[in-house]
């Protein structure tokens, strides 16, 4: 009863918060209206204004922000640096529609629109991430591995720009539910540049930690060539504490990497930019507490010490020629990444607490990728009766992925008794589980944009995409979990058009409205094996055996939105209603037995709207505010996924809501005072579609606050980070039928932070 009284509660919760931030957000704009009137011109005679932000989303050059009809929002490096924006989480919880699932670490499954089926980060991601010209987001894999996006470090990034919605016409496979475009600083040919950013932090009850960053940017050839160099170290400090093997703050993490780019003016014409992104990471232990007993949120029961790294590097070269009427560009890139993790699930063959103690069954994961991808396009360069891009994109993907449960000899002893079989007889007497699976994808497709501007108010764009994927794969396992030995091949191809049709009214200078119908894909992948200790689970679905495969999904969406620019250009107000109707949705369903699988099954419907606020009453003073409603839910029963007709979407709030101030002051004619409060609330989301039967996380609210005094070339800062102190749970899913894992947030941090520019 408690348990189905604190579900109920935060489901209603949201219209209450609703309600509430509707209230305080009209509150803070009629205050800041007056403000503005009041303070339309300060003291030096300078009237607040918001700086215009370009972005080239739309892969034709640079655009205004306020001028192109697509829902984004795109943060300039600036920003991002006032707010102390370090890598994706510190900055998607100020963006609507913009949601995530973080385990912690390296590991945050994005979500946009509400285009997830599991709060578990082993899915596909239905969210294409960019690093400026190429995807660091696999559109293919094994379940069990794919679906986490790197977690890439953002100083010295020009912008970062989150384009909501289906972006299949423009961005391929997985901008499913929409795109995340890294877009970095490029080398300055005219002038030496450089900056170093410190910090050095403690968390409650935690370890300390310390974050360096590097840039220098050197003109080796004046207007010619020039070379940016970034670097940076991030020693982060754990806050978990492991009470099996006594020790505290077992969940640090460290990271090392860098960025050299060289920017060549062959021509007036021609220009080459050479790229190479390069990063280790390695996290001493998984951020997860156990949710039974008596555990604490920031307590774990593991027997050995768990890990992840991830190394990763790209190399890419853009090549760029203006023509009189069009560019052709063409962007070439290759990424290898490798990626381990080991967990322990001794819970598999116990409890996990009264299981004896020498009794010790990890899980390891290896997953190995090479990518290739080449994308040539034309575009027109000059304003015209048609605006346009073509292009061509080819991807190929090299798979290797290995799962294992190694084990020693008490082990084995421990597991022949649950079992009733001596391990050795089904596989290797030391590891209960390993399997090898082999993966190639090659994608070749064509697309196009074209905007037809009728007059200066009237416009309409249409777009296609035509992809056509093939995969081949093996999976090879052994081992008692297994049954004994097995070995499987296959191969698919998938083809399809995705078309975008928009049409844009301009009613001045500073209103826009747009209608926009898109559909989007992400490709499907292939299973790890499932188990023979499985086969009454599979049973009990109708199923003789686990599906060895999976297909594409489809969405089609359907919005429609406001761009406005007030009073002279001192409020940005965007906004975007929205219907997503998804199609043989990707899902993963979790077995008793602790194996899963993803199956295509059934369909699904979201809704929403969200909003973006910009104000600027005065040059002093900024006000941020953004807000998002997002219904996604079950349009029939998928019986065998346990999912029902209403059913919520797993992994998805319903509400978000973030709003920000920052105000400069005055100290003396050279130095200026400044503070800025950020606080972000995410309503409750669930790990499954059956809602009593579901683990609950979200539901909170963060705040962080930061001051500090600044020149021309420098700036110090003191932050805190979550300011409350709070223990919010981020994510939470059950590992079969053995238990609920959450993770937890960090507790408060205060640190600082100084910034050098030269």
């Amino acid at each position: 009863m408690i348990n189905n009284f604190r579900r109920e509660t935060m489901i209603n919760k949201g219209p209450l918060f609703a309600s509430v931030a509707g209230h305080v957000l009209l509150s803070a704009s009629c205050f800041l209206a007056a403000a503005m009137e009041a303070n339309a011109q300060d003291e030096d005679g300078e009237i607040g204004a918001i700086e215009e932000i370009l972005v080239t989303a739309q892969k034709r050059g640079e655009q205004s922000l306020q001028e192109v009809a697509l829902s984004i929002r795109a943060l300039k490096g600036s920003l991002l640096e006032d707010m102390g924006a370090r890598n994706f989480v510190d900055y998607a919880r100020t963006v609507p529609s913009l949601s995530f699932i973080d385990t912690g670490g390296n590991k945050q499954k994005i979500v946009i629109r509400g285009i997830a089926t599991s709060a578990r980060p082993e899915n596909s991601e239905s969210v294409a991430v960019y690093l400026d010209d190429a995807p660091i987001t696999s559109n293919g894999g094994t379940s069990g591995e794919n679906g986490h996006t790197p977690n890439v470090n953002i100083f010295d990034m020009e912008r970062v720009e989150i384009l909501r919605g289906p972006q299949s016409t423009l961005y391929g496979a997985s901008a499913l539910g929409g795109t995340i475009r890294l877009i970095t600083k490029a080398p300055n040919t005219e002038e030496i540049e450089g900056k170093v950013d410190l910090s050095a932090s403690n968390t409650r009850n935690g370890d300390s930690s310390v974050i360096i960053n590097g840039m220098i940017n050197l003109p080796i050839i004046e207007d010619k060539l020039a070379l940016r160099i970034v670097g940076y170290h991030r020693d982060i400090g754990g806050y978990v504490d492991n009470l099996f093997l006594d020790e505290k703050n077992v969940n640090s993490e460290k990271t090392t990497g860098g960025r050299i780019s060289a920017k060549l003016n062959a021509t007036d014409r021609l220009t080459f930019t050479a790229r190479i992104f390069l990063r280790d990471l390695e996290i001493n232990g998984q951020p997860t507490s156990e949710r039974w007993g008596d555990f604490e949120p920031l307590e774990q029961y593991r027997r050995f010490k768990e890990f992840n790294t991830d190394n990763l590097a790209q190399y890419s070269l853009l090549t760029e020629y203006e023509f009189d009427s069009f560019n052709l560009s063409s962007a070439t890139t290759y990424y290898d990444r490798t990626n381990t993790d080991r967990d322990d699930i001794t819970r598999l063959i116990g409890d996990g607490i009264d299981t004896a103690n020498d009794v010790r069954m990890p899980l390891v994961n290896t997953n190995q990728s090479q990518e290739w991808f080449e994308e040539v396009r034309i575009a027109s360069n000059e304003p015209g009766f048609i605006d346009w891009v073509a292009g061509f994109y080819y991807h190929k993907l090299d798979k290797n992925f290995t799962q294992d449960i190694p084990i020693d000899e008490p082990t084995a002893v421990y597991a022949e008794g649950v079992f009733g079989v001596d391990p050795g007889l089904l596989g290797s007497r030391t590891n209960l589980f390993e399997s090898l699976q082999l993966l190639t994808l090659k994608e070749i497709a064509v697309f196009g944009e074209a905007t037809i501007n009728f007059n200066e108010k009237f416009s309409s764009t249409i777009g296609a995409r035509y992809f056509e994927i093939e995969q081949n794969f093996s999976l090879a396992a052994n081992g008692i979990f297994n049954g004994g030995s097995s070995f499987i091949t296959g191969k698919g191809k998938q083809n399809g058009v995705n078309p975008k049709f928009n049409f844009a009214y301009k009613a001045s200078d500073n209103v826009m409205y747009y209608v926009t119908a898109s559909k989007g894909y992400r490709a499907g992948g292939t299973n790890q094996p499932v188990g023979a200790t499985c086969d009454d689970d599979l049973a009990d679905l109708g199923l003789s055996e686990g599906p060895t495969d999976y297909d594409s999904d489809t969405v089609w969406n359907y919005e429609v939105g406001a761009k406005t620019r007030l009073f002279n250009n001192r409020v940005t107000l965007n906004a975007t209603a929205f219907r997503i109707d998804w199609s043989d949705l990707q899902t993963t369903k979790s077995l008793p037995c602790g194996f899963s699988f993803t199956d295509n099954a059934g369909n699904a419907r979201s809704e929403g709207v969200e909003v973006d606020l910009n104000f600027s009453p005065s040059k002093h003073l900024q006000f941020l505010a953004g807000f998002s409603y997002n219904d996604a839910r079950l349009t029939e029963d998928i019986p065998g996924l346990d999912g029902r007709k209403g059913d919520r979407v797993p992994g998805v709030p319903k509400f978000t809501f973030s709003a920000s101030v920052q105000y400069g002051f005055p100290l003396t004619s050279k130095i200026d005072g400044f503070f800025r409060f950020d606080v972000q609330h995410v309503g409750t989301f669930y790990d499954r579609f059956i809602l009593e039967d579901a683990a609950v996380a979200g539901g909170y609210e963060l705040g962080n606050l930061r001051m500090g005094i600044q020149a021309e070339s420098w700036r110090a800062i003191l932050f805190v980070n979550n300011i409350w102190d709070k223990r919010a749970t981020t994510a939470t899913f059950r590992f079969g039928g053995f238990g609920e894992w959450n993770a937890t947030n960090r507790p408060r941090q205060i640190g600082i932070n100084v910034i050098k520019s030269f």
